[in-house]
């Protein structure tokens, strides 16, 4: 069963709170829950709900915030020490591709805020779209994080590419009924 990264764009503090709010309410663990934000938009959930939280480099140079236990899986590997090695760089190793990593970093200069779920199974989808879509969060995607290898090898989690937006999929399904 894959596991998925579904991730959204928050407009404002108040914004991401009130999608943190939500998707409580629809049972969604906050352990699944991130965060990536400007230092100077931290919504309240990240000290109330998430645990922890760490700091990377965007390609401008400013730094932003990730809470959550996705900061984890962006750390910077035990023996890499690139100097190139920011937010966008760590997103493509998630399974984003080059352009949606610039499209978030972009956001995140805008002050905008990125919520980010873990989704386990794929049943949990409906649901956590269903609440992007009720709060209105804008550029909605999910990407398959545990793809399984090609027919030629292995490929590596910046080679693969992303799914494309939930909206017509799920809406396909009725979702978003």
């Amino acid at each position: 069963m894959p596991r998925l990264l579904v991730y959204a764009t928050a407009l404002s503090r108040l914004h991401a709170d009130l999608t943190i709010v939500r998707l409580k309410q629809a049972d969604v663990e906050t352990t699944q829950i991130s965060i990536v934000h400007p230092k100077r938009s931290r919504p309240n959930s990240v000290l109330c709900w998430l645990n922890g939280s760490s700091r990377l480099r965007l390609s401008s140079g400013e730094f932003v915030s990730v809470a959550g236990l996705l900061r984890l899986s962006m750390r910077r590997p035990q023996n890499s020490e690139a100097p190139g090695d920011g937010l966008g760089d760590r997103l493509r190793r998630l399974g984003l591709t080059p352009a949606q990593s610039e499209d978030l970093e972009q956001s995140l200069l805008e002050n905008r805020i990125i919520v980010m779920i873990e989704v386990p199974c794929e049943s949990e989808l409906p649901g956590i779209f269903r609440v992007l879509h009720s709060v209105a969060a804008e550029n909605v995607h999910a990407v398959d994080l545990d793809q399984i290898e090609s027919e030629t090898g292995r490929e590596s989690r910046r080679d693969r590419g992303a799914m494309p937006p939930l909206e017509p999929a799920l809406a396909a399904h009725g979702a978003l009924a």
